[in-house]
């Protein structure tokens, strides 16, 4: 299967302020952002979607407990990947003292990474610094960092090469719907337009939603002089919502009879999987709330729920419930990276026949 696999990586080039020679450069990696567990284990089933996806982190799990053990018993663990041992830091002594001394797991490539490296492809996409990028986005009516956006409240966005200039029609700052409707922030909603930092008030009338904020410029980094061809940076942001940080309900699977994103029955257990699907309360420990919202009725918020985890809930579905099809919903605070201040609800992209 890894001959199959294709290997890329990009760099950029960036002044070395440490050379001698004036102008002297060094290759710094592109990030393509962070592979969480959640992510390896998509990575996996999709290279071999036969297998389920408990079995497989049941199995990745597994392997990260016992190398944990064998390293912090003293052994070298070389699993062809890398070669991991523990190692100590601090002053000798005839006592071990916590303040001075400390444990650290060193991290060496084995022959399968050093072979993949062999077989990398790099591509040189010019000097850092002619880059356009967003590094942070601030929402002025909270303060929060987490891409979220408030109608007709400031937005402050930094990064590099950010300012606004010149008059390709396409120049402009733009917050675009699932839809593809563009909704322009025109120049006089704007209060800071520089190269890194841009703020200008989001518009009032954009419904609540998951927008992508695009930035257009031919700004080139020199007065009076612009570039031929315009450049652009997009970031998603949550506007009047909270971000769901890849949260997502993905698949469902009838316990009894193993239908997939489709029939239910009642009485039985109903597996759902996805990204981030915990039901959590706001007090960090009570459970969030999941239900079954029939297309006449009120919603059915059902309690007996057997497991609950990120990636996994399994629950019974009420043997009262009338036969026809649902909407499943999680209502949680729950987020990868903690108890969030508000609550957001997630929707299964299929439909439930209950049965």
């Amino acid at each position: 299967m890894s001959e199959d696999i294709k290997y890329t990586l990009n760099v950029q080039s960036v002044i070395n302020p440490l050379a001698k020679e004036k102008g002297e450069t060094n290759f710094v990696l592109v990030s393509n952002g962070t592979a969480d567990f959640d992510r390896v284990i998509s990575e996996m089933m999709a290279v071999n979607p036969g297998l389920e996806r408990e079995t497989i982190e049941m199995v990745v799990k597994l392997e990260h407990r016992i190398i944990q053990k064998l390293t912090m018993n003293g052994m070298r663990v070389s699993n062809g990947l890398f070669s991991a041992v523990a190692t100590s830091k601090g002053k000798g002594g005839s006592t071990w003292d916590p303040k001075v001394n400390e444990l650290n797991i060193s991290i060496t490539q084995g022959n399968s990474w050093r072979d993949a490296i062999r077989d990398t492809t790099v591509n040189v996409i010019g000097y850092k610094s002619d880059v356009m990028y967003i590094t942070t986005i601030t929402n002025a009516a909270t303060r929060a960092t987490n891409g979220t956006a408030t109608q007709g409240r400031p937005l402050k966005v930094e990064g590099s090469y950010l300012k606004v200039v010149g008059s390709d029609p396409s120049v402009g700052i733009y917050f675009i719907d699932s839809e593809g409707e563009e909704t322009q922030v025109t120049e006089d909603f704007w209060s800071v337009n520089q190269p890194k930092t841009l703020s200008f008030v989001v518009p009032a009338g954009l419904e609540n939603g998951v927008y992508t904020l695009r930035i257009t410029t031919q700004y080139s980094g020199k007065n009076n002089t612009y570039v031929r061809t315009p450049r652009t940076v997009e970031r998603t942001v949550y506007v009047g919502v909270e971000p769901t940080l890849g949260q997502a309900i993905l698949s469902g699977r009838d316990g009894s009879t193993g239908a997939v994103d489709s029939t239910a029955t009642r009485g039985g257990e109903y597996i759902l999987g996805g990204n981030g699907i915990m039901l959590l309360g706001a007090d960090g420990e009570s459970g969030g709330a999941l239900k079954l919202q029939s297309e006449t009725g009120i919603p059915e918020t059902i309690k007996a729920i057997a497991t609950n985890t990120a990636d996994m809930v399994i629950f019974t579905i009420p043997n009262d419930l009338a036969e026809g099809k649902y909407t499943l919903t999680i209502e949680t605070y729950y987020s990868p990276e903690g108890v969030r201040e508000n609550p957001i609800t997630l929707t299964a992209p299929f439909e439930l026949t209950l049965v």
